[in-house]
């Protein structure tokens, strides 16, 4: 799962204590190792929950060939298997064909070495990402397109910022000027959750999915970015048949690149057919038995709790 947590400050806001506290709150997220950046205006704190190359060269912060960008991750970019291979043959005679880990961590890092921000219109997966700019004291947060892994952030009016994977590391923060929003909380009793980028409280916001933010000494841009072509410009296929085979062969792809992992997995099952279908087809990919997992105390102990009353 992993958490990240960070801030920017021309004024150093924050203190190294701080940070240490926001990585703390989030320890769960990452209990197999942690890690911190540090210079005159930004600050890094990683959580590592490893699953793809155990190896500690691919723990975090990480470093970019060229030294100049500094970044800290949260989830899983599935294709960067690919990604490193295009990467390997277009940049064959040059240093950034050399990968030192296996990771996909360096893999995001080196396209965003190439391509700057546009990389991250080539990533297939779930994502939060923070890339620091050494030379230009520029950070930038991405989100990926649906917003699946979480990012929250604090923005004041001096230019103070911050970022965590989660929004109980930025309340550690004892300087964080903390307010209640209202309008969040109407939202929370009314549909029962709290829409994007509102927050509890009303300084912190959330990063809406396909979105970034770009954070700089002067302030704070948040662009959207598009959809790869490959994937939006697909022609409606009218013919049922056709359409019912097109949809089984991308959820057989989409199961089968999730199931890369240096660590064992399983399949969460709801006993809905949803989760039926992805560990029939994931069954079919693998070599050894696959675990699966139910809520099956939780059941009984509502069981119980029914059969006394």
């Amino acid at each position: 799962m992993c958490g990240i947590a960070g801030s920017f400050s021309v004024s150093n806001f924050f203190s190294e204590q701080d940070f240490r506290k926001a990585s703390a709150a989030i320890k769960h997220r990452g209990p197999d190792g942690d890690g911190f950046y540090s210079d005159n205006f930004v600050r890094l704190a990683h959580r590592r929950l490893s699953i793809i190359d155990l190896d500690n060269r691919a723990s975090q912060p990480m470093y970019s060939s060229c030294m100049r960008y500094v970044m800290v991750y949260n989830g899983e970019v599935y294709n960067y298997v690919e990604l490193r291979k295009e990467i390997e043959s277009e940049y064959k005679d040059s240093q950034l064909s050399d990968f030192k880990t296996t990771s996909d961590t360096e893999v995001i890092l080196r396209l965003f070495e190439i391509k700057g921000v546009d990389f991250v219109k080539d990533l297939n997966g779930m994502f939060a990402i923070a890339i620091y700019d050494t030379q230009a004291n520029k950070l930038f947060l991405f989100s990926d397109r649906f917003g699946i892994k979480p990012l929250y952030y604090y923005h004041d009016s001096s230019g103070n910022f911050c970022f965590a994977s989660e929004l109980k590391a930025i309340l550690a923060i004892d300087s964080i000027e903390r307010k209640v929003n209202s309008q969040a909380v109407a939202y929370f009793l009314h549909t029962g959750f709290v829409v994007a980028p509102l927050t509890m409280d009303e300084k912190v916001f959330k990063v809406e999915g396909g979105n970034f933010l770009t954070i700089y000494r002067n302030g704070l841009e948040i662009h959207p970015f598009v959809m790869n072509r490959k994937c939006s410009q697909r022609e409606i296929e009218h013919d049922e048949k056709k359409a019912i085979q097109n949809i089984e062969k991308l959820l057989i792809q989409s199961v089968k690149i999730q199931l890369r992992s240096d660590v064992p997995y399983g399949v969460f099952l709801s006993g809905g057919v949803d989760s039926s279908l992805l560990t029939a087809i994931a069954a079919r990919n693998v070599d050894e038995k696959l675990n699966t997992f139910q809520l099956v105390l939780l059941n009984k102990a509502i069981m119980n709790q029914n059969m006394q009353e």
